[in-house]
């Protein structure tokens, strides 16, 4: 199993009340930086889990990105110390 980064565009929302102006000037698409272990890949995404359980090979912490919206993947990422 290899521990990946994957940077793409997800959905953003907000509770705070906005007018029109600031919605036009601020508020839009997110790009994100997801760091994990590559569980599974589906053929509409990547699942990634952030905690994996050695001992009893289980995974926590998981994260389904959409193909659709993945810009790049590292593989065989490295961890910087």
């Amino acid at each position: 199993m290899k521990r990946v980064e994957v940077i793409w565009i997800d959905a953003a929302y907000n509770y705070s009340t906005w007018e029109r102006d600031e919605i036009e000037r601020k508020f839009g698409l997110v790009e994100l930086k997801t760091v994990g272990w590559l569980v599974m890949e589906k053929p509409d995404c990547l699942v990634l889990a952030m905690e994996h359980n050695v001992s009893e090979d289980t995974f926590r912490h998981l994260c389904a990105i959409p193909k659709s919206g993945i810009k790049k993947v590292k593989r065989s990422y490295e961890a910087r110390s």
